[in-house]
Order: structure tokens, then sequence, then C-alpha cells
């Protein structure tokens, strides 16, 4: 009797596992389609805020500008990058790496970059902590 249970229950498992499964589609928008600022450590939302960003148009380049804040009582190290999209929403390769961005207890910075390529058409503000 016991091995008919057992028996049993390996069948039903079994058959748990073959049965019909229909795959999951992620058609939800990922946070950098969604968002221009991403931060890489959720763990510095807090700490940072982005208290504003634009861009302007300067001939045919587009310019960033960003001010940052430290919302913390303590200083917070960090780096920032802006990324550069063009038309189709792809990345536009660049030179301009991770910079420093170093605030003290409530202290507020501003950042500015200028794209490379004409192609540049929207931006990213990316943050993450210093290495």
């Amino acid at each position: 009797m016991k091995k008919m249970i057992v028996m049993v229950i390996v069948l039903i498992t079994l058959l748990g596992c073959i049965g019909m499964y229909k795959g999951t589609k992620d058609v939800g928008i990922s946070v950098e389609e969604s968002n221009y600022v991403i931060y890489k450590d959720i763990r510095l939302k807090p700490s940072i805020s982005v208290v504003t960003h634009e861009s302007q148009s300067m001939g045919n380049l587009i310019k960033v500008r960003a001010k940052f804040r430290n919302m913390s009582v303590y200083q917070v190290n960090a780096e920032v990058k802006i990324k550069f999209l063009d038309s189709s929403g792809y990345e536009i390769i660049d030179n301009n790496g991770w910079l420093p961005l170093i605030l003290e207890k409530g202290e507020i910075k501003s950042l500015e970059r200028i794209a490379q390529s004409p192609r540049a058409v929207d931006y990213r503000i990316l943050i993450q902590y210093a290495n």
C-alpha cells in the first residue's frame, strides 16, 4: 500500500512537470526606457537626489545639465555618467566615462555634458557608488 501511494505521488509530480506550460513574455518597459535617472545601486536613491535635469540644443549637438543634492547626513562618494542615445534608443559610444561625484552633507553640485555625436537625441543619467 505504501508503494502504491509513493507511486501515485511520483506520477502526479511527473505529470505536473510535463503538463502544458505557456511561457510568459516580458512586455514591460525597462527602467532605462521609462526614466531619465537610473540608480545603478538602489541604496543611493535616498542619499542622492537629482534636483533638476534638462537638455538643450547647441547647433547639431545636445547639452545636458543636471543638479545633484546630498540628502543624507554623511558625505556620499558616487559616480555619474551621462549616456547619450540615438533616435532608435541605442547608446552612442563616446569617450565620456564615469565622473566622480563627492557630495558633503546637504551639498548641491551641477554637472554639464555635451554629446560628442550629432546623432544624440536623448540621454540618461546613471548614478552608482564610487569604486
